[in-house]
């Protein structure tokens, strides 16, 4: 499966997979990225290294062969830079070539404080409740169809994203 959730909500998801697969997840070639990466192998989220920016067709290929091993991959849509709540086309593009199915999720928490950053990053504050909504199944097998029809998905993705994180911040 293809995992994919907002940037501003990506701390949350060790709470989603601890204990129960092996996720993967593209990080950044950044000093950062390596604490990060330390951290998520923790709670058994492996690390493809790669952006947007820099890496990507590499980060991209291992996160592809990791699907087709069987593992789960999540992908943050309006990362690393953004703009907030703006799905980009690469979970709609990794899931067709991967033949996996696209679920597009939401975490929030019962008390939690926002950064200031692009994002509004989320931290879930000592005692709160989190939790993650999933939503349907984006099929993302287009490898019938033409661009069109992957940038309705791509907006497809985009407002289901939108729809579950209100969800989830009413729960």
């Amino acid at each position: 499966m293809v995992f994919a959730f907002w940037h501003g909500r990506s701390i949350m998801l060790p709470f989603l997979v601890r204990g129960r697969h092996d996720a993967y997840i593209m990080n950044s070639t950044h000093r950062d990225g390596e604490i990060i990466t330390r951290a998520l192998e923790r709670f058994g989220i492996h690390s493809t290294r790669g952006s947007s920016s820099r890496g990507a067709v590499a980060g991209t290929l291992a996160l592809l062969r990791a699907l087709r091993r069987g593992n789960s991959v999540a992908l943050i849509p309006d990362g690393p830079r953004g703009p907030a709540g703006v799905a980009k086309a690469g979970a709609v593009e990794l899931a067709s070539a991967g033949g996996a199915p696209l679920y597009p999720l939401a975490f929030s928490a019962s008390r939690a404080i926002r950064l200031r950053g692009w994002d509004r990053m989320m931290l879930p504050l000592p005692g709160a409740r989190v939790v993650c909504v999933v939503g349907a199944p984006l099929l993302a097998d287009t490898s019938r169809h033409g661009r069109d029809d992957r940038e309705r998905l791509r907006a497809e993705l985009e407002r289901r994203l939108g729809e579950l994180s209100r969800h989830a911040d009413r729960l």
